[in-house]
């Protein structure tokens, strides 16, 4: 806790001193903006900012890397001044408005999607395939977007569906813009393990035959290398020239 003695032999508590404008500057270099206020010689005042803006230069090293470095510092000095500070700045006095404006809210999507586990970007995309022009592309996004589907329902239902209920959700969620091809069927892929390589000999899946095998071998090489360590050591104390406390053979050097 900051304290200072002011006169009458009271101390003086944080608490009961003016809030910092900028507290990551601190205490010292809000009262060195206020002394620089209150200097009524022109250019002495503008010599003691220009040294304020220097120290604090120094107190902010990262803002070193921001554009217009010296720019933000002249800025913070006369936010610290309350805009009330006569002086021949390199740069202009920022607006208040303009600085104390809120910024713009950003707008949220907030529209629920019909069918949760297909989610808003399966109904983008289908009424972007339904803006596609009639062809093949238009025909494999179609069967792509089926068998996505088709994934999805049956990961998170866990039950099997047709391919005319695909069919037919297909048309409403883009509100009849994508019709499905007739005689189109439609197939689960997988989600998971699709792209994982085989390579690893201890992951856990039952892909690989070797995997018991592999681990197998790694346990009886680190009790082979147990047993070596131990006879290692055996040796090492039954060594009458060994410097070993717990050796019974050892001699004490005189």
């Amino acid at each position: 806790m900051n304290l200072k003695q002011v006169p009458g032999g009271e101390l003086e508590y944080n608490t009961q001193r003016e809030d910092l404008i900028i507290a990551e500057y601190g205490r010292n270099i809000q009262n060195m903006v206020e002394f620089v206020k209150a200097t009524q010689d022109r250019t002495e005042r503008n010599r003691l900012a220009m040294a304020v803006v220097q120290v604090m230069g120094q107190l902010s090293p990262q803002l070193r890397d921001v554009p217009d470095f010296k720019q933000k510092l002249w800025d913070h000095l006369f936010v610290m001044a309350k805009f009330d500070l006569d002086i021949d700045s390199p740069f202009p006095m920022p607006d208040p408005v303009v600085l104390a404006a809120r910024p713009t809210p950003v707008p949220y999507n907030t529209a629920v999607p019909k069918v949760r586990f297909y989610g808003k970007g399966i109904e983008m995309l289908l009424k972007k395939c339904g803006e596609l022009e009639e062809g093949e592309e238009r025909k494999a996004f179609a069967q792509a977007m089926g068998n996505l589907m088709k994934t999805y329902h049956k990961a998170w239902n866990d039950e099997n569906v047709s391919d005319e209920a695909i069919a037919q959700q297909m048309v409403e969620l883009s509100k009849g813009s994508l019709t499905p091809y007739e005689g189109m069927s439609f197939r689960y892929e997988k989600l998971q393990g699709k792209n994982i390589p085989n390579n690893n000999p201890f992951r856990a899946t039952n892909n690989n035959p070797n995997r018991n095998k592999n681990f197998k071998n790694n346990r009886n090489n680190n009790q082979n290398r147990n047993n070596n360590n131990n006879n290692n050591n055996q040796n090492r104390n039954n060594n009458p020239n060994s410097n070993n406390p717990n050796n019974p053979n050892y001699k004490f050097k005189k």
